[in-house]
């Protein structure tokens, strides 16, 4: 058998896709055993990222780096830790939606990361409250 995504996660992106789907395309592409997809310019590593310019292609990892913190440099919980590709997979998702005002999209690069983080939050949290 062939699998590109565990059955949780799997399970997770048909929650999004029935709860939170667009008519647009996003394009998932999952990179296993990578712990980054590429590094900002800062020369900070990213372990998800969503590229609006290219058929609106999300990329993620499903490994987890070694200590995991949020886009403000904090130590994340454990129950970030335990849910961390659900997490990176609706932040990006997140980014996509805003892009078709499906979600506020401010100028502001701090408070657009914190409506991505806020909707992965809630949408994981809903997830969950279905298992």
């Amino acid at each position: 058998m062939i699998e590109i995504l565990d059955e949780r996660t799997q399970g997770f992106l048909e929650f999004l896709n029935k709860n939170y789907g667009t008519e647009q395309k996003c394009v998932l592409s999952v990179l296993n055993c990578q712990d980054t997809v590429c590094e900002k310019d800062d020369g900070k590593e990213m372990q998800s990222c969503f590229i609006p310019w290219l058929d609106q292609i999300v990329l993620t990892t499903c490994n987890p780096p070694d200590g995991i913190y949020d886009h403000k440099g904090n130590l994340a919980p454990k129950w970030y830790e335990d849910n961390y590709t659900l997490l990176k997979l609706a932040h990006e998702y997140a980014h996509f939606l805003q892009k078709y005002g499906k979600l506020p999209d401010p100028e502001d690069i701090d408070e657009n990361e914190d409506i991505a983080d806020k909707f992965s939050h809630k949408v994981v949290k809903e997830f969950i409250a279905t298992e």
